[in-house]
């Protein structure tokens, strides 16, 4: 979600200062952080929805 916020900071810098302006992104870090997102999305969908199935079985 920051990707283009962070493009358009990086190439703006860059033609304000006049200066070679790098955009480091710790790439490992950000997908770990992806990667665990889902992980809880997933979950969250997941859990509910087998318990109410449970139920509605029992029912």
């Amino acid at each position: 979600m920051a990707g283009p916020a962070l493009f358009g900071m990086a190439q703006g810098l860059r033609r304000e200062l006049g200066l070679p302006v790098e955009l480091s992104v710790a790439w490992p870090w950000g997908a770990g952080v992806v990667a665990g997102c889902l992980l809880l999305a997933t979950a969250a969908t997941v859990l509910p929805a087998r318990a109410a199935l449970r139920r509605m079985r029992r029912a």
